[in-house]
């Protein structure tokens, strides 16, 4: 692994804990269960709704030709990476 491979991994890793620490707060602060809370079934429902939303972005950014839309479908990818990488961790950390 180079040096920029190991620096943009160490850089996805803090955005990861930065949103399942942001969303556990947004979760506690209103009385909703976090995923930890739920049944291993309804975690996996909310992985794969996820993993469907990232797809979608996936998809639209490979037809959308003009630059703006691009840009909003990398953002909604990028975003939807952190998710996915937060949501499978936080299942990880239920499960022992």
């Amino acid at each position: 692994m180079t040096s920029q491979q190991r620096s943009a991994l160490i850089r996805f890793h803090k955005k990861v804990r930065k949103h399942t620490h942001d969303v556990r707060h947004r979760f506690s602060s209103v009385g909703v269960a976090d995923l930890e809370d739920v049944t291993p079934e309804e975690q996996v429902v909310v992985l794969v709704e996820e993993v469907g939303k990232l797809s979608r972005a996936v998809n639209k950014l490979r037809i959308a030709t003009d630059p703006d839309a691009r840009q909003g479908w990398v953002a909604e990818r990028d975003h939807r990476l952190v998710t996915v990488a937060s949501v499978a961790a936080r299942i990880a950390s239920s499960t022992g």
